[in-house]
């Protein structure tokens, strides 16, 4: 037989594929839904092959590795072998090509017409293999094989997390209970790191033409692709992360980091152009190296870095000076200038032909990478706005970016993280879900209601991924496009807390307390379904609510955002005007620019008035309108109920100023008033600044 790889190592492939690229996983998926029903089986017939177990020491090792999500850095190839490098500078061994393993059970053999290769599936907790392209199938024993050739020890790197400086992990199974554990300290101690059952099989390993993959081809026929890097030249020891390249942007007015990685003791320096001063570090134990270079006011001229470690040097090229900021969420924040299939961005052709207006826009997009370890790099490229590029920037970062370069004048860098369909959890870090409620257990495990074993669900794994490994830039700020996941799933009433715990964690993270976190209202969508009336009003809510829990936080309004036809739209077309709201919360509050206003208005207060309340509201000294020259008594979304809490459509009966009084034919006693109350809802009310009235309930919740 071939050699096998397990289930759990064919997931972290894919997450490993999940993080570079858009991929299909739906196979994958309904190779593993059977596994819980299966597992007491296969556990059964596995007992008898821990003597083959004990010779997998490459499979284990790369089990563990691809367990953990540990992201490829490079590979070398010699005599036939492949050998993957890992982010913690480990290395495993292949064969190029796949070795035949063993037949099944001891003493049994099955052997294939001539030229014909024989096909293993698994059926019903047991293993079972054609000889004849598949017409028919006999049940075999083991499907375990050998692995290819071990790898030897990887260069020296920078510790394991749970490792020390120069330790190599030893790996087992454990006879118990059939599942792989490793060991830091020599085998004195041993944690357990995931399942050691079988499931696929590996038929060939081989380098992409271009160099930059590994790809490793299935029995079924399907293939994986690892992207990769070539390793670095033998006897390099200097690194520099990959937001920290040519065409970036450094905040200006600051001390801001300049950092990477060489040999443990060595000496670097850092010489900036602008003001030829060279700064000098020693890297720390993990490699580490960083220094706070002074950055002059903002400027369209560009500049240079370069960076000297031994014979090592490094020349960052093409830097301007400006203002920097990091820019995540999920698919909303995602969704690319040129929109998505069947669902564009409005009038993207226009904003993608005049991009090149706006060449000190420049977006580094962090390629998706999910961990359960906190990574030190993130893969990605800074670009800058043309029409080349600008149709793959993320619209809302954008759209923001466009409008403060506009205004302030100066270059704009955007750092953009993002995954979409993610939860809030995936998100935070351990302490910041800690401090939220949730258990070291449940965090370990992954255990939430609504996990589904996928990238953007799993607890810390893209704040693992892609928010740590950026900790060292210096940035200005936050932008924030997340919720539609969390809608129907996290319980409504902590959403707030989750939040707020992000931003504190995040602000600690970047060591600058006091910058902003400005962030998006989720938009109207029939979440709920045909009936309208799911959680999304509730979340709104709590979304507007984390405002207040955490200092300089401020939410964008998106309810007059959509169209009348985009009810089953999850990505509504017009993000230009969430971008330029965005801007205007940060020209207004940060950046102090007079003539500004980005607060819409809201509820302060309702006042009974028997068959009519009285509502008023903020941020609308000069009265509400609806636009188009429609009166206010036309529009709709108002609703007032009694004591007995049943609701029932109102109208504006009069508007003066910031308050307006609304009422129903069919309540006599007016208790409460609720506007855009359901999950698809427009609003048809702007203030003065044309900014939407915000979906409210006068209702404790």
């Amino acid at each position: 037989m071939k050699r096998i790889l397990s289930n759990a190592l064919i997931t972290a492939l894919a997450l490993i594929l999940f993080g570079c690229n858009t991929y299909d996983d739906t196979g994958l998926r309904d190779t593993i839904d059977g596994y819980e029903s299966r597992i007491s089986d296969l556990e059964t017939r596995l007992l008898t092959l821990e003597n083959s177990f004990r010779e997998l020491t490459a499979y284990q090792a790369l089990l563990q590795k691809l367990n953990s999500s540990k992201t490829v850095i490079g590979y070398s190839e010699s005599d036939g072998e492949i050998t993957l490098i890992f982010s913690d500078n480990s290395t495993i061994t292949f064969n190029q090509k796949g070795e035949k393993g063993d037949p099944g059970e001891p003493g049994e053999s099955i052997t294939g017409p001539a030229g014909v290769s024989p096909i293993i599936k698994n059926e019903e907790g047991k293993w079972w293999i054609s000889n004849d392209g598949g017409n028919t199938w006999t049940e075999s024993g083991s499907s375990v094989g050998s692995p290819g050739a071990t790898g030897g020890q990887g260069p020296q790197g920078p510790p394991g997390p749970q490792g020390q400086p120069g330790v190599t992990p030893s790996f087992q199974i454990n006879e118990e209970t059939m599942v792989w554990e490793v060991s830091y300290d020599d085998g004195t101690t041993w944690k357990e790191i995931g399942s050691a059952v079988d499931r696929s099989l590996i038929s060939d390993v081989s380098i992409g033409q271009d160099g930059e993959s590994i790809t490793f081809c299935l029995a079924d026929g399907s293939s994986i692709i690892i992207p990769c890097v070539p390793q670095q030249p033998e006897g390099s020891g200097l690194r520099i992360p990959f937001a920290m390249r040519d065409n970036m942007v450094l905040q200006q007015n600051t001390a801001a980091n300049i950092w990477g990685w060489a040999d443990q003791g060595s000496k670097v320096s850092v010489t900036v152009s602008w003001s030829e001063k060279r700064y000098i570090a020693s890297a720390g134990y993990d490699g580490l190296w960083k220094v706070a270079v002074a950055t002059p006011a903002a400027s369209f001229s560009p500049q240079w870095v370069t960076v000297t470690c031994g014979s090592d040097t490094v020349t960052i090229e093409n830097i301007l000076i400006g203002e920097v900021w990091l820019c995540s969420g999920q698919s909303n924040m995602e969704m690319p200038v040129a929109g998505l299939p069947g669902q564009p961005t409005e009038n993207s052709g226009e904003y993608i032909q005049e991009a090149y207006q706006y060449p000190e826009v420049r977006m580094f997009m962090a390629q998706k990478t999910s961990s359960v370890d906190k990574l030190e790099d993130v893969r990605g490229e800074w670009r800058c706005a043309d029409g080349g590029h600008v149709r793959e920037f993320s619209a809302v970062a954008y759209f923001f970016g466009r409008e403060l370069a506009r205004e302030l004048k100066v270059p704009i860098g955007l750092i953009v993280p993002c995954w979409g369909g993610s939860f809030i959890e995936c998100w935070m870090d351990r302490e910041a879900l800690l401090s939220v409620g949730l258990t070291e257990y449940n965090i370990d495990q992954n255990i939430l209601t609504y996990a589904d074993n996928s990238p953007a669900a799993c607890c810390t794994a893209l704040y693992n991924g892609m928010i740590h490994p950026l900790r060292h830039f210096t940035i200005n700020g936050f932008i924030w496009y997340q919720g539609c996941s969390n809608v129907s799933l996290i319980p409504i009433q902590d959403y707030a807390r989750f939040q707020a715990a992000m931003v504190t964690r995040w602000r600690k993270l970047f060591d600058r307390t006091d910058i902003p976190f400005y962030y998006v209202q989720i938009a109207p969508y029939r979440y709920g379904g045909e009936q309208n009336t799911g959680n999304a009003p509730v979340f709104r809510e709590r979304q507007k609510a984390a405002a207040s829990l955490a200092h300089n936080c401020a939410m964008v309004a998106t309810c007059d955002l959509v169209y009348e036809n985009e009810t089953d739209v999850i990505h509504p077309r017009r993000k230009a005007e969430v971008g330029q709201r965005l801007a205007n919360l940060a020209l207004e509050h940060w950046y102090g620019m007079d003539g500004c206003h980005s607060d819409s208005p809201d509820l302060e207060n309702v006042i009974p008035q028997g068959s009519s309340a009285k509502v008023v509201l903020s941020h609308c000294e000069g009265g509400l309108h609806s636009g188009g020259g429609y009166g206010l008594n036309t529009v709709t979304g108002f609703e007032v109920a009694g004591s007995d809490k049943i609701w029932h459509p109102a109208y504006i009966r009069e508007a003066a100023g910031n308050t307006i009084t609304v009422a129903s034919d069919n309540v006599a006693d007016v208790q409460y008033v609720r506007y855009l109350w359901h999950d698809f809802a427009i609003g048809y009310l702007w203030n003065e600044y044309n900014l939407p009235l915000l979906p409210f309930t006068s209702e404790s919740l």
